[in-house]
This record gives structure tokens, sequence and C-alpha cells, in this order.
């Protein structure tokens, strides 16, 4: 399953979504053989009535549109293929770093917006 960084002690530490994508990649493991499963990650957030994508190093403004072909979609949205489980973390990571944050009176660096991350 590639070279997870998680060892089954730090496991039981994880959070819902971590252990979702770990989950993901095991079961990719067991069916390798039977499918071939493509797997790619796009990560955005909701702020102030906006679209960011978290993955874009500059990231702009995205825009919901509809297309007879695709149906509804963030165009311009960057999806990441990925191979294995630690490439998922990572950009789990890196988006979740790109996130608007600022302090409150109960947390020194509160999320301020809804996060999408898709597998």
């Amino acid at each position: 399953m590639g070279t997870s960084n998680f060892r089954d002690e730090d496991e039981d530490k994880l959070g819902i979504l971590s252990r979702s994508l770990l989950e993901i990649f095991r079961f990719r493991e067991t069916k390798k053989n039977d499918w071939d499963i493509k797997l790619e990650i796009s990560y955005m957030e909701i702020y102030n009535e906006e679209l960011r994508d978290l993955l874009d190093p500059n990231p702009k403004t995205l825009l919901i549109k509809e297309s007879p072909k695709i149906g509804i979609h963030c165009d311009g949205l960057t999806c990441k293929e990925v191979k294995f489980d630690h490439e998922a973390f990572r950009y789990l990571e890196v988006g979740g770093s790109n996130r608007a944050t600022s302090q409150t009176l109960m947390n020194e660096t509160s999320s301020r917006s809804h996060a999408i991350f898709t597998v």
C-alpha cells in the first residue's frame, strides 16, 4: 500500500478523514489484481461566499458550472492523481495549511471556512 507514514499505534490518533483515506488505499490494494482503480484528490473551501482551490499555489476564485457532458463542476479546480496514501495525506496537509483561519477567543487558528476534500 505505498509507503505510509503511519504506524499502527499512530492510526489511533487519526480523525475520520485520515482513517477514510487509509481505508480507501487498503481497499484498492486488496483489489489491485481485479480492478484498475484511479484515485484523484481535489480540495476547496467556501469562504465569504467564494470558492477557493486549496491545492493551487496561486488560488483564484472558482465558479460552479454545469455541462451536459460532465454535469455540475468547479471550473478550474485542481485535481491531483494519487497512487499512494502518503501522497493523499500530503495534499490534505497542503490544502489544510492554505485554508482561511483567524484567531478567536477559543482557538488561536480557527478555521473561517467550510472545506470540501474530494477523492
